[in-house]
């Protein structure tokens, strides 16, 4: 949990300083969008992309594979379907990383389409029972870890992945919309159905 911290301070860091290197003729400094277009006039400053977002993209994948050198290929390959597609990207109100996340998905999706004995991974982390329900004081969070995993085993891999993006990624209900291709109010909608799916499996009513 503390390494995956540390890289995610590295990352914003990165970001920063990339994007602080980067201006305009007037000096000021360029936007995401503005080296998006650049990168799709002059295919050069797509390297630029991948310094910026490589560590993101390579976390997301790596959660849910758990394997390093897997996470390495299936990263790869995001990169050069998105260097393939930049041409069709189009500014939506969204982060650029909101597309490399729609890529990225489909191609984890793909390899455990082809690959159905693989085990897919889900990260947990202690914030993310606090964010998820509420501990009952008799109850340890280590056993709650455990009680979790499991009852996310049993969800539908949409399910998961809902939670994912919205507690682990952090992502806004927009953004989500966008990946599954429904209304931001949708989103919400089926996130809060997941988490409480995820309540009525971990806190049975007590017997009185």
């Amino acid at each position: 949990m503390y390494y995956t911290q540390q890289l995610d301070l590295i990352f914003e860091q990165t970001v920063y300083i990339w994007f602080s290197k980067l201006f305009r003729q007037d000096k000021t400094p360029i936007t995401e969008e503005e080296l998006v277009f650049l990168a799709i006039k002059n295919p050069k400053h797509f390297s630029k992309i991948y310094d910026i977002y490589h560590h993101k993209i390579f976390t997301y994948i790596f959660r849910r594979v758990g394997d390093l050198d897997l996470a390495a290929d299936i990263c790869s390959e995001t990169f050069v379907k998105a260097f393939s597609n930049l041409h069709k990207y189009q500014f939506k109100g969204f982060s650029f990383s909101s597309w490399l996340y729609k890529i990225t998905t489909n191609e984890i999706n793909m390899y455990f389409r082809k690959n159905q004995t693989e085990t897919r991974h889900i990260a947990i982390y202690s914030k993310t029972i606090d964010l998820l329900v509420e501990i009952d004081e008799e109850t340890s969070i280590e056993e709650k870890l455990v009680q979790l995993q499991n009852a996310l085993a049993f969800l539908e891999q949409v399910e998961v992945q809902l939670l994912e993006w919205r507690f682990y990624e952090e992502l806004s209900f927009k953004e989500i919309g966008y990946l599954l291709d429904i209304s931001e109010d949708n989103a919400k909608i089926r996130t809060y159905r997941v988490i409480e799916k995820i309540k009525k499996s971990l806190f049975k009513p007590k017997r009185k």
